[in-house]
């Protein structure tokens, strides 16, 4: 291995770990997201200035990359290290659930951001290596335009949002966010594709797309940021979830009635014997586990058993009898089952008394 990038690695391990080390005082883990942007920029630097390949082509690279993650690196600055708002969500979570041991884990997770960073530079190498620029490198420029500057107006829009105190604890569904749930995340997935144009489609420029885009769907991108939003604004933000794409922008609009947030009980609700009436027009939300399976698979036109569930089903071994009382807008059935273990005699039913389900 050359001693260069032995150097290089070396180096980038050093300057996360004085993160790290600020981030004991100062309690704000965000300046590890800050030290990934740091490394990507000067690994795209060296990169392009020790990868065989054409001059003009490697300059090309090399600037787009450096372009994007300082651009990025100074949002993360101003947005999470320089703020008042204290040390972002994800963080902060992990902190609590960390408890002592959040120090130590800490430092993995900045060691970590090293690893991905030499990851993420790997298909900046792939389109460097090449000869003399071509109409891919130009429809690939294209591509990062389109990738680095809808990334930058969506942070822009977000930025924008929070900073009115009229809207602290509400969603931003302006602009891109009105398409898109993270609008941001999708523009920077692109901008890995100009790389991949600009590379020929060279085996390690396909990293990038790929790479990025497990990240954001599986470890530290989308799960956390939506899991912490709804911890934040609620009901509100489960509307939105409801309404709005999660990665691609799309015109916004109602999902299948299935997907819809549970609506407050209606003045009919007192009729219910266990109290699950919630629809507009004296519906029954459900009552039990099973009745999950059978809100999705019944209709109102096939009063039928469902398919799989028959009246003594080998599974719940329970036995059922139906009563279909009538219902203009929606309707609801009543249950007495008695249930008896997998093993051994019978038993005498737990209960008769009738359990309220019905469809959505």
């Amino acid at each position: 291995m050359s001693p260069v990038i032995v150097g290089l690695a070396a180096l980038g391990v050093g300057v996360m770990i004085v993160l790290w080390l600020i981030q004991l005082r100062t309690r704000d883990a965000g300046t590890a997201d800050l030290g990934w942007t740091i490394l990507l920029t000067g690994g795209a630097i060296a990169t392009g200035l020790l990868v065989d390949g054409d001059p003009a082509r490697r300059l090309l690279v090399a600037g787009l990359a450096a372009v994007w993650a300082a651009r990025l690196g100074f949002y993360l600055l101003r947005d999470r290290v320089l703020t008042e708002r204290g040390e972002d969500g994800r963080y902060r979570a992990l902190r609590e659930h960390w408890g002592a041991a959040a120090p130590r884990n800490f430092l993995f997770v900045y060691l970590a951001q090293a690893v991905v960073a030499a990851l993420f530079i790997a298909p900046l190498v792939g389109a460097m290596r090449g000869g003399p620029l071509d109409g891919w490198a130009v429809a690939g420029a294209l591509v990062w335009l389109i990738g680095v500057g809808g990334e930058a107006l969506a942070d822009a829009q977000l930025a924008r949002f929070r900073a009115d105190p009229g809207n602290r604890g509400r969603v931003c569904a302006t602009g891109l966010w009105r398409y898109s749930r993270h609008p941001n995340y999708f523009f920077e997935w692109v901008h890995w594709w100009a790389y991949v144009l600009i590379g020929h489609g060279a085996a390690l420029t396909w990293i990038g797309p790929a790479a990025m885009l497990l990240f954001l769907f599986r470890i530290t991108g989308i799960p956390y940021t939506e899991k912490q939003a709804l911890r934040s604004r609620g009901d509100a933000y489960r509307e939105y979830q409801r309404t709005t794409s999660v990665f691609v922008p799309w015109p916004p609009g109602r999902k299948e009635a299935g997907s819809s947030v549970p609506a407050s009980p209606s003045p009919s609700a007192a009729s219910c014997p266990r109290r699950c009436c919630a629809g507009p027009s004296d519906g029954c939300a459900r009552s039990d586990s099973r009745s999950s399976t059978m809100r999705r698979r019944w209709t109102r036109s096939s009063p039928r058993w469902p398919r799989g569930q028959s009246r003594r089903s080998p599974k719940r071994r329970t036995s059922s009898t139906t009563k279909w009382p009538a219902r203009s807008s929606s309707w609801c059935w009543a249950v007495t089952s008695s249930t008896r273990p997998r093993s051994g005699p019978k038993v005498q039913a737990r209960s008769t008394t009738p359990s309220m389900r019905c469809s959505p």
